[in-house]
């Protein structure tokens, strides 16, 4: 394989294939702990509320770092930081499968969460090295495979589970990273660019959105008024002010505003931000939903495995859609692909506001989502790389997917907020799943209107 800067000089599959398994296992990551949350919730001995903390952990880590390592990465160069943040998943996952009390575990997902530089790290190499169709078609690749790793982690999670454990979701993926660690050190060097990065952005941003998340996160616990509710809620309020005053006279901005106010950043952002709430929020109270006992009313009563091949739908139709996102981008344009995918998405998720009280109902759902989550998630990230400068690819792709993990956080929060019994011990009712999913379709909905807005012409 030779990929020449700017241009392709010869067979850039090789690159396509080693950054789709590594951004492929991040995502994996990120699914395949749903269905295994209650076996963890046991054998760490903790509450569901300390169980979703498995989960939460790791999606505060990643909304922080995406965007910093996609800052890094355009100023050190791509593929030196992909190598970097790649070993950072392996040690994560190591601190995961040996971990024996929930803290521990917390602590490993936070350390994974860093892999989600990943995603605008590959996004950036393939516009150091490709241009014009071939950019499109490989960043469609790496997304679609990415978009159907979200599904297939929750159908691998209950075989795994169940045939050798917990441990080995972790054990698996930090083998495939390791391997892929060592052919990513063969691809060619990126460019750097000689801007700086202001240390004390990255802090305040970090401060910022960690504490805002955090009180998302634990307000209905804490108390919505409440003291601890308040301070984390003025401590974030403060760290996002200062970090905006603070990015906009530094030399070396993290995030460039002007940037963010252009047609093609706004709205794949909110867009992003939006139906990330749908891909986090189904991967992880389906399972939930489906496992609970049928002696409740509702529950399906399923095992581990068989709530993780419920999600099988659900990642072939990411499967299917990512890698012909192209064709669909050909045939319906970007602003009409951007509108109806997501809406496709709400609809299927329609099926799950009736309490579903046959397994076909679930399945319709999990296959509709799969088709419009995948679809929208595969033409986004080549909308963004295209639409700003080569320098700003790995910052711009950063802050799409940080968005889109932010709106999981956030939704993901707020769904295990209306979820969760309020007196330890109770199980969850029909209709705190039922609103659950509203807010899941609403959302997707929302997702479809301002895709409608996008004008992939606006761009650089």
């Amino acid at each position: 394989m030779s990929i020449g800067t700017g241009s392709v000089r010869g067979d850039s599959s090789a690159a396509i294939v080693v950054l789709s398994a590594a951004t492929g296992t991040f995502a994996i990551l990120l699914s395949i702990v749903g269905p295994a949350i209650p076996v963890m919730q046991r054998a760490l001995g903790t509450d569901q509320l300390g169980a979703n903390w498995i989960m939460t952990a790791y999606l505060l880590s990643a909304a922080v770092m995406t965007p910093v390592v996609g800052r890094l990465g355009d100023s050190l160069g791509k593929k030196q930081v992909l190598i970097a943040v790649l070993l950072l998943l392996v040690l994560g996952c190591v601190v995961a499968a040996l971990a024996n009390d929930l803290w521990v575990m917390i602590v490993g997902r936070v350390i994974q969460g860093a892999g989600g530089g990943a995603f605008p790290l590959a996004f950036g190499f393939l516009r150091d090295h490709l241009e014009g169709r071939r950019l499109t078609h490989a960043i469609g690749a790496v997304a679609g495979f990415g978009a159907a790793c979200v599904g297939l982690g929750g159908v691998l999670s209950g075989i795994i589970v169940e045939l050798v454990g917990y441990q080995w979701i972790f054990w698996a993926p930090a083998m495939v990273l390791l391997a892929a660690t060592a052919v990513v050190a063969a691809l060619p060097r990126s460019p750097k660019s000689k801007a700086t990065i202001s240390p004390l952005s990255v802090l305040l941003f970090a401060l910022g959105l960690g504490s805002f998340l955090l009180v998302v996160n634990q307000s209905s616990n804490w108390g919505f008024a409440s003291t601890p509710t308040l301070l984390v809620g003025l401590l974030a309020t403060g760290g996002i002010v200062s970090w905006i005053w603070s990015d906009r006279r530094a030399s070396g901005p993290l995030i460039d505003m002007g940037m963010m106010v252009t047609n093609v950043m706004w709205t794949t952002s909110l867009s992003a931000a939006l139906l990330g709430i749908g891909l986090y929020g189904l991967q992880t109270f389906i399972p939930q939903f489906v496992q609970t006992s049928d002696v409740t009313g509702y529950g399906l009563g399923l095992s581990v495995m068989e709530s993780g091949l419920v999600m099988l739908p659900m990642a072939l139709g990411m499967f299917v859609t990512g890698f012909t996102s192209a064709r669909f981008v050909d045939w319906f344009g970007v602003r009409r692909v951007l509108a109806i995918s997501p809406a496709v998405a709400g609809v299927g998720v329609l099926f799950l506001i009736p309490t579903p009280t046959e397994l076909w109902q679930v399945l319709v759902a999990s296959g509709l989502a799969g088709l419009g989550i995948g679809l929208a998630f595969s033409v986004m990230p080549a909308v963004v790389v295209s639409g700003v400068s080569a320098h700003q690819s790995g910052i711009a792709s950063g802050i799409n997917a940080n968005l889109r993990t932010v709106g999981g956080a956030v939704g993901t929060a707020l769904i295990a907020a209306i979820v969760t019994p309020g007196v330890a011990g109770e199980v969850s009712s029909a209709e705190d799943y039922q609103m659950g999913f509203v807010v899941i379709s609403v959302a997707a909905f929302l997702s479809a209107g301002v895709g409608f807005f996008t004008n992939p012409r606006a761009g650089n």
